[in-house]
């Protein structure tokens, strides 16, 4: 329903870098198929936080007819949720971070953080949410990988 593919072609010139892409609920054909009911996290630098507000928004809003918007913006941090029927059918994730898309790495037609960033996001979830045991098994995958080297 969404072309998430041609979203993150209209933020291909923003400094950013997506987060928690390769969880188990990602389609492997990610950007053309998209998890339903998740989000997609991503960082931004300070100096395009503003830009990517604008084109995700304008973006978005051609699926107003199909979806109701829901925006919640704090300082540093905007989500844009796309529902139906209350129920979350996609939602964009959007936080100020320079340091973590430092090094990022480029995808298919896409952004992701440097491994040792997506390190630091890791841990955090599994601190911040020690049930989704997902990322503890990433973390304990990437560091197995990091002492065979």
């Amino acid at each position: 329903m969404l072309d998430i593919y041609i979203y993150l072609d209209a933020i291909k010139d923003i400094d950013y870098a997506i987060s928690k892409y390769d969880v188990p609920y990602m389609p492997k054909k990610f950007p053309l198929e998209y998890p339903i009911g998740k989000d997609m996290d991503i960082f931004v630098s300070q100096a395009d936080f503003n830009k990517i507000i604008d084109i995700t928004t304008n973006f978005f809003n051609l699926y107003k007819s199909k979806f109701t918007i829901k925006i919640i913006k704090k300082i540093n941090n905007f989500k844009l949720r796309l529902e139906n029927n209350n129920k979350l059918h996609y939602q964009i994730d959007i936080t100020v971070n320079d340091n973590l898309i430092k090094n990022k790495t480029f995808k298919i037609n896409f952004y992701v953080l440097s491994l040792e960033n997506e390190l630091i996001v890791r841990t955090n979830e599994v601190k911040k949410h020690p049930n989704k045991l997902h990322h503890k098994l990433w973390i304990n995958n990437y560091n197995l990988k990091k002492k065979v080297k």
